[in-house]
């Protein structure tokens, strides 16, 4: 179940965001019986006063053949969500990924502009979808690499932070 996989990376990217200099991060549930929907998400963030917002996913799709990773950034994307998605997108592909989706921006169709969760927060805010669960070789690597994928997580966050873009979302 994507709940299940989602909870696994997002604990061991919040344990390794917690040993990170200058970084306390939250997350929005600990065990897979806790449901949010994705407006509250949000909310728990912009209520927390959060400067940053990773919605943490896998991918799915009726084709099996679909795969990879993706990072969703707002349509109307500032330098600082650009700089996010493709340090995000990097330091993911280095440990490996069965195919570079790139970062994308808005929305899958015209329905609407932004995925509801980005939209509805009022900091950087991003989605991972770390691969498809549909996909048999992506769920060997995601299984194989969790942990290494939570680390470059951190390592992108702690690099956008180092670097300053936080502030010069505040400024």
């Amino acid at each position: 179940l994507e709940k299940v996989d989602n909870l696994r990376y997002a604990s061991v990217v919040y344990e390794e965001l917690l040993n990170r200099e200058g970084i306390k991060p939250i997350i929005t549930r600990s065990s897979n019986d806790t449901y949010m929907n994705n407006e509250d998400r949000a909310k728990f963030a912009n209520d927390a006063g959060a400067d940053l917002y990773l919605a943490l996913h896998r991918n799915k799709s009726d084709d099996p053949t679909a795969n990879g990773l993706e990072i969703w950034v707002q349509q109307d994307h500032t330098v600082v969500d650009e700089v996010l998605g493709y340090k995000l997108k990097n330091e993911l592909t280095k440990v490996g990924v069965q195919n570079d989706r790139g970062v994308q921006y808005g929305y899958t169709n015209d329905k609407q502009n932004n995925f509801q969760i980005i939209e509805c927060a009022d900091m950087t805010a991003c989605i991972i979808e770390l691969g498809f669960i549909s996909n048999d070789e992506d769920n060997r690597l995601f299984d194989a690499h969790y942990k290494d994928y939570a680390k470059a997580i951190a390592d992108a966050v702690e690099s956008l932070c180092k670097e300053g873009y936080l502030d010069k979302v505040k400024e």
